[in-house]
């Protein structure tokens, strides 16, 4: 693991997204992973090594450190009785993604396939200080290798002696997973630059609260699109919240529900308001998906084009979840 980190080039900073989407158009790669920042001083490392650090700064961790932390992690909370999910074993990986969601320091770093939902974290909060948006690309295999099924249920340890980076999309579909397009990297407890050979995107701290309107106003990426699970749901309708009518942020969360209710025809119907209102790929990726399980192959397909014309960065994330449903 590396532990040492290495400063990155000097970022370029924007404050509009249509400034940001046309700065990642400069950005070499044919595949990439993005991650925001609040705060762009805030290096690219996994919560449980913030959480071991803390108290031992200036230092470094000792890679068998974080391992043992993870192990013990793991083994208290199946002792305590939480290692199953609606009656079926998780694996560690999955046990581990239950408690990133929860809150947890885990070694587990939160990317998204979807530049957009990087930049709203980045400006979500700390309006103080410039966010970040890390672009890393992924299609080098000797650097990254996708999690298959036959490695999803193995150990956390046969991941750590390959000394190499993971990347994870997980097959269940909790809400929250399913609007973030979350993927999960993880084998080493920081990343840098000689690791991934990221790039950069700083945003002007005085552009955080327009950047976020805009996300919100034309491409419905917001608070209660991003958090579409109880908790969220909750905070999302505190008393200090603007209330609003149905829109198609609520028809998204509606139809994917149903989508992992297996209510195909109905998820169907709630994507056809929310594309109406909001034409957007996350609407056509999973309307396509729940023809697909309708066996109305050539409609899922249209569906799936035009979530690529309007994000190309879908390509992976369809090709990935194909080949999950392959293996």
């Amino acid at each position: 693991m590396t532990n040492k980190q290495k400063e990155p080039s000097k970022p370029k900073t924007v404050n509009s997204v249509v400034k940001f989407l046309k700065h990642l158009k400069t950005i070499e790669g044919s595949a990439f992973l993005y991650r925001g920042h609040a705060n762009c001083a805030w290096k690219l490392e996994s919560s449980a090594y913030r959480r071991l650090k803390k108290p031992l700064e200036p230092k470094d961790i000792d890679p068998a450190i974080l391992q043992g932390y993870i192990t013990k992690l793991l083994e208290k909370t199946r002792r305590l009785g939480h290692g199953e999910k609606d009656g079926k074993k998780l694996s560690d990986l999955e046990l581990l993604a239950e408690l990133q969601h929860n809150g947890a320091a885990t070694c587990l770093l939160d990317f998204t396939e979807n530049a957009l939902v990087a930049l709203w974290f980045a400006c979500h909060s700390n309006d103080k200080k410039d966010g970040q948006v890390i672009v890393m690309p992924t299609a080098d295999i000797a650097k990254f290798s996708i999690v298959n099924t036959e490695a999803l249920n193995g150990k956390i340890e046969n991941f750590w002696k390959k000394n190499k980076l993971w990347k994870w999309t997980p097959q269940y579909r909790l809400n929250r997973i399913v609007a973030q397009h979350s993927v999960f990297v993880f084998g080493k407890d920081s990343i840098d630059e000689q690791d991934s050979d990221y790039k950069t995107i700083n945003i002007s701290e005085n552009s955080k609260n327009n950047i976020l309107k805009e996300l919100s106003e034309q491409f419905g990426i917001n608070e209660a699109y991003l958090f579409s699970d109880f908790d969220g749901f909750a905070s999302s309708n505190a008393h200090d919240k603007e209330y609003t009518d149905y829109d198609a942020t609520d028809y998204c969360n509606f139809d994917v529900k149903a989508y992992q209710m297996d209510e195909y025809e109905q998820a169907m119907d709630d994507f056809d308001q929310a594309i109406k209102l909001n034409p957007n790929a996350d609407a056509y990726y999973i309307r396509g998906t729940a023809k697909g399980e309708l066996n109305r192959h050539e409609e899922a397909i249209d569906d799936f084009d035009q979530a690529i014309d309007i994000n190309p960065n879908m390509l992976m994330h369809i090709t990935i979840a194909g080949l999950q449903r392959v293996n």
